[in-house]
């Protein structure tokens, strides 16, 4: 008992957070390492020094290897970030030098109608742009406004690279489907460090080639840097086909696109890809299910070609890929940033998610509450948070330490277990200046940085980081609340645009963000579930109870949906008639994700709710334990550590909360209070209170 309460007073370093540090003084570097301790730092993320060539430079590798051997000798926990500027891949613009076949590919379209007949041509703008695909389809205009293409009655028109023509018989379609590089308004140009075109991460040899210019020098110059590092921090690579700022409109509209694509496709779902191209631009209910089929495809490629490839590498070079993706917060981001999200998040060797709104009232549950389906799924310890105060820091900043503190609750409550960060600190107090001027980022482009904490704020905060990560090592989530993770709707409404709108694809978003919002708030944690999940549950029935990842499933709610996969639809009918509550809100499914799929469910089939319907029915539910607050917002998870009962209580207002709980049938239990590092006793009934923005556990 000593030992666990000396461990939870004064946690490990593995522990602790980690600062962002790209940059390194040009000397004392033993003393630099010391600071980070003394301040309470659980290690730090680094990289080769960025500037004068990179990975190239001998002197740069020179410098790191002196800089790793010093860490290790010292037994301080290291990251290594993987690029030269951002988003990773680029290699600092090397990557793509001499080898432009590598870009990111985006694949538009031509669309031109013939009412009567004539000819009709198109040549692509220059070099870099090239037809792949080009076919006649008749057009249904007899049905009033209504204008139909009949897809599968289209002929191919000859074509070459670069031009093609053709008589239109009326009414006829000519569409043409051309690639080019993809970047222009895309997240590699709007971004704080660099305007560089950027690699296609949907093509293995591109992310090869970024292994061989990033990770192999470090691995051939300095043996021992990934074995001796925790993981691998990657940054944000995503596919570049959609645009960034709401005051660019761009002329082309694009898919992401690689040349294996069509093989890939056909090989996949036994039908050529090609002729079935106008859907994915076009369409109303019968373009959904190949959609939705492209998209995972998409997924699955990013998944073998980048993040696949990173974990192979990392794993036979003794470490971990880690780091997170772009846009974690929208499904409607999950589609145009990857395809899937779901599937690139499962083929990290240890899944990693960005926190931008730093403040809890601007807080995205949502964020590390998808990455965790990940965590859940592959049974890792946790996920990665790279915390950065960027969002609204003129909130973050009135009160920074606070605010901060808040974000780690509820980042560890969703699953998170490591922190790796740019909350700054101010280095000027240790050993008269010593580091006063030093900045861990380029001081041209951060010049402004903050250092929020000071010496004293940094050991605090870094304590109380490392308890909440102590005491959840290894744990995971026990809840029986699943929310329907329904990416196949979005998948289904995404379409290419000429601008940053998403369009019909944040409707999923739309209906799902205010019930999670709502069901969270209220006090009940929940995993999101998808198809997989649900069919895992049905199976599960088969050994007498639902399951999903050993979580005895009780409730599933399904924000309204129009699109749904028929698996989900008979895993969720099954579940009910077994005694799961399956809570429908707003809306049943309309359409499948197989064509001519079209339901006729009813409310004999599944009974619709509206949100009160819901939380009140999940608050009448019978739990062995309970809190509830006097007044404020308490969030809460449970856990299961050996044969105790875990309860992460978080109070996640900005008053000091007074909690009233009752753990039924058990004896006496422990207070642990992060804040201070106490452990205390605790009856198995009673009131506790809670700071603002902090958080308690008890366990039984």
């Amino acid at each position: 008992m000593f030992q666990a309460q000396e461990e939870f007073r004064n946690p490990p370093l593995q522990y602790r957070m980690k600062p962002m540090n790209h940059r390194w003084p040009r000397s004392h570097h033993k003393e630099f390492i010391e600071m980070l301790k003394e301040y309470g730092f659980g290690g730090v993320v680094t990289n080769v020094r960025q500037k004068d060539g990179f990975t190239a430079n001998p002197q740069n590798l020179e410098e790191f290897r002196s800089i790793v051997e010093e860490m290790q000798e010292n037994g301080l926990p290291y990251w290594i970030y993987d690029e030269n500027g951002y988003p990773s891949g680029m290699g600092g613009g090397e990557v793509l030098k001499g080898h432009p076949e590598l870009e990111a590919t985006g694949l538009y379209m031509v669309r031109q109608v013939a009412y009567e007949p004539g000819c009709v041509s198109y040549r692509t703008g220059n070099h870099r742009e090239e037809i792949i695909w080009a076919a006649r389809y008749p057009l249904d205009n007899q049905k009033g406004y209504e204008s139909l293409v009949r897809i599968r009655e289209m002929t191919p028109v000859p074509f070459d690279r670069h031009q093609v023509a053709c008589s239109l018989r009326g009414p006829e379609v000519l569409y043409v489907f051309c690639t080019k590089p993809a970047w222009e308004g895309s997240p590699c140009t709007h971004n704080v460090c660099s305007f560089d075109r950027y690699l296609n991460i949907l093509d293995e040899r591109a992310v090869r080639r970024f292994i061989d210019l990033c990770y192999e020098p470090i691995a051939g110059n300095i043996p021992n840097a990934y074995p001796g590092a925790e993981a691998v921090f990657t940054d944000e690579p995503s596919l570049m086909t959609f645009y960034m700022a709401d005051n660019e409109v761009w002329p082309y509209a694009l898919l992401p696109w690689s040349s294996k694509m069509p093989e890939a496709y056909e090989a996949e779902y036994g039908e050529s890809l090609l002729p079935l191209l106008p859907w994915l631009f076009e369409g109303r209910q019968e373009s959904y299910p190949v959609r939705i089929r492209f998209y995972n495809l998409v997924g699955k490629m990013i998944a073998k070609a980048y993040t696949g490839q990173l974990r192979e590498w990392c794993q036979c070079h003794g470490t971990l890929i880690s780091g997170h993706y772009f846009a974690e917060e929208m499904m409607a981001d999950h589609v145009r940033s990857y395809g899937n999200f779901l599937e690139v998040q499962k083929a990290a060797s240890y899944p990693g998610v960005d926190i931008l709104a730093c403040y809890p009232e601007g807080y995205f549950y949502n964020t590390a509450k998808y990455v965790q389906m990940a965590v859940r799924k592959n049974r890792t310890n946790g996920m990665m948070a790279e915390v950065c105060p960027f969002d609204h820091p003129e909130i973050f900043e009135k009160a920074h330490y606070d605010n901060m503190c808040a974000v780690m609750n509820l980042n560890f409550l969703a699953g998170v277990r490591k922190v790796n960060s740019y909350y700054e600190t101010d280095y000027g107090e240790y050993k008269d200046g010593m580091f006063a001027d030093f900045l861990p980022r380029d001081e041209e482009k951060f010049a402004q940085c903050r250092r929020y904490m000071d010496r004293c704020q940094a050991v605090r905060f870094n304590a109380y980081v490392g308890r909440l990560a102590y005491l959840l090592d290894g744990l995971y989530n026990d809840c029986d609340v699943f929310i329907y993770y329904g990416i196949e709707n979005t998948q289904a409404k995404t379409v290419p645009r000429h601008d940053c709108q998403v369009g019909q694809a944040i409707e999923t978003d739309s209906v799902t963000l205010p019930i999670i919002r709502a069901i969270y708030e209220a006090g009940h944690d929940f995993y999101y579930a998808d198809r997989d999940d649900l069919a895992e549950a049905a199976r599960a029935l088969e050994q007498g109870e639902a399951r999903i990842s050993g979580c005895h499933v009780r409730y599933v709610i399904i924000p309204g949906t129009e699109v749904m996969y028929e698996e989900s639809v008979e895993a969720l009918l099954k579940l009910q008639r077994a005694g799961v509550r399956v809570l429908f809100i707003g809306r049943l499914p309309l359409y499948g994700s197989r064509e001519e799929s079209l339901y006729a469910l009813t409310e004999e089939d599944f009974a619709l709710h509206d949100l009160e319907e819901v939380l009140n029915i999940l608050d009448e539910k019978e739990e062995d334990f309970s809190a509830k607050a006097d007044k404020g917002m308490l969030l809460k998870a449970g856990y299961q550590d050996g044969e105790k009962r875990l309860y992460f209580l978080v109070n996640n207002s900005r008053e000091e909360e007074t909690v009233r709980y009752t753990y039924r049938g058990r004896k006496d239990g422990e207070l642990l209070i992060p804040e201070s590092g106490e452990i205390l006793s605790a009856a198995a009934s009673g009131t506790i209170r809670i700071p603002a923005l902090r958080s308690v556990f008890l366990r039984f």
